[in-house]
């Protein structure tokens, strides 16, 4: 009788820890860093059961084995990374040997498929799109070049981009922002519309945000 105990309770703790591991399995992206000089400035995780793939926006650069339990990335045996589920959609790495309130930590936002409708994602290359973010309003002009006088700049997050471009990895697209030809952000796409797409993943401003079609 105690041998069954055990092996149940052994069964039942297994089971835990594969759902826990379900938490964060899938494909994040890690909040952007204003003003960071990190590399990549835009990190894409992949994490399955056994390995966890990097990516640098679309370019793979880096691989590990992983293995996920009590709330912990282990990968490759060797570094331990705690980490804690905020929701669905979003979790986060933070540092136990420190107090918690003064930890850093790092979000990272779950990616899908962006949603379009029916008939297609529409082509909304040079169509003209404006973006209210807090009490900043942002217009821009997908895929064209602005002028020194004409470039794109909000404080929050700090943002001075010169080209606007909607680009896909897998079925996810991202609102993009170039300066003198390097991408500095990539807000994925949640949903596309035929006249409007909802973006999130801001850094410094939580939730989601609509781009709106205008003459």
């Amino acid at each position: 009788m105690r041998c069954h105990v055990i092996t149940m309770v052994l069964v039942l703790s297994m089971m835990n820890q594969e759902l826990k591991a379900q938490e964060i399995i899938g494909t994040w992206l890690q909040e952007q860093i204003p003003n960071s000089i990190s590399y990549p400035s835009i990190n894409i995780v992949e994490i399955n059961q056994s390995s966890l793939i990097a990516h640098d926006f679309d370019k793979e650069y880096s691989r590990a084995e992983i293995e996920i339990r009590d709330r912990k990335m282990i990968l490759n045996d060797s570094l331990s990374i705690n980490y804690r589920v905020l929701d669905h959609n979003i979790f986060e790495i933070y540092d136990d040997r420190v107090n918690e309130d003064d930890s850093p930590t790092s979000k990272f936002f779950r990616l899908e498929d962006t949603i379009c409708p029916e008939s297609g994602c529409p082509d909304l290359k040079k169509s003209s799109f404006e973006i209210v973010i807090g009490n900043q309003i942002m217009v821009f002009t997908l895929g064209e070049n602005t002028t020194e006088e004409e470039v794109i700049i909000i404080d929050k997050p700090p943002i001075a981009a010169d080209r606007v471009v909607v680009e896909k990895v897998k079925q996810t697209y991202f609102l993009c922002f170039y300066a003198m030809g390097y991408r500095t952000y990539a807000f994925p796409i949640k949903k596309i519309e035929d006249t409007s797409f909802t973006i999130f993943g801001i850094p410094e401003n939580e939730g989601e945000f609509v781009a709106r079609m205008v003459d």
